[in-house]
Formats: C-alpha cells, sequence, structure tokens
C-alpha cells in the first residue's frame, strides 16, 4: 500500500553509505525503505554489535560521528 503523499525520492548515496544510523540509538521507527539502483552488495549489522562497536571503540565512534555530520 503507497503512502499518502506518494513515492518521494529523499536521497542517492553511493558505497560506502550507512543507512538508518540517525535512528538507530533513538529507539525510533524507520518510516522509509531503500532500493538499490544498480546491483549491490549490502551487510546488515545487528544493533547490539553495533552499539558494542560504538561503546568499545573511540576511534570507531569516531568516524561514524565524522560521516553524519
Amino acid at each position: 500500500m503507497k503512502s499518502p503523499i506518494g513515492e518521494k525520492i529523499l536521497r542517492l548515496n553511493k558505497a560506502p553509505a550507512y543507512l538508518g544510523l540517525p535512528t538507530t540509538f533513538g529507539d525510533r521507527v524507520n518510516h522509509y525503505s531503500a532500493t538499490a539502483i544498480t546491483k549491490s552488495e549490502v551487510c546488515f549489522i545487528s544493533l547490539d554489535a553495533f552499539k558494542n562497536f560504538i561503546y568499545s571503540n573511540g576511534n570507531f565512534a569516531y568516524e561514524i560521528i565524522m560521516d553524519l555530520c
């Protein structure tokens, strides 16, 4: 079922890109989906593993913050 506002292209990302990071720690539901327009490989990282990387590795956390900014 389509949304009442229809389908919209919000952003085109080039690799490497992280999808869903802005809402990862806020326990918010993402109300969007992502579609690849070319053949792509993706990697799903569990939230628990991702949080562990953030809490235990300052350099990793710094790089994620820099990518988001």
